[in-house]
């Protein structure tokens, strides 16, 4: 046990900047407290890891439906134009796609009869 040892810096950076919740102060504070009681540093990096994904999870979650779409289809097109030339890079950031299918979505909410 050493009260000194500091966890990991950039893990700590990405837990502290990148997840969210109102209880991100207390698992930051719980880690570092198990890290300095003897936790190795590949446990700690999996904790932070597994908090980021639970935290990008709960924010995809609470989003729209199309967004989950929207942020996928943006992430391929911009890992094509690492590979293909740059104009694949501005389809990424047309938001058409999005605004297609929210129209469409509406089309049908009007379509549908409401049914008491």
């Amino acid at each position: 046990m050493n009260p000194n040892r500091p966890p990991p810096k950039l893990a700590a950076w990405l837990l502290s900047h990148l997840a969210g919740g109102y209880r991100r102060d207390a698992l930051i504070g719980d880690l570092a407290e198990e890290y300095r009681h003897g936790r190795s540093g590949s446990w700690y990096w999996r904790q932070v890891l597994w908090a980021l994904a639970a935290s990008g999870r709960h924010f995809l979650s609470s989003r729209p439906p199309g967004f989950g779409f929207l942020l996928w289809w943006w992430t391929l097109l911009v890992l094509a134009s690492f590979e293909w030339k740059w104009p694949v890079l501005i389809f990424a950031l047309d938001p058409s796609p999005y605004l297609l299918y929210r129209r469409r979505r509406k089309q049908r909410r009007s379509q549908t009869p409401c049914v008491p």
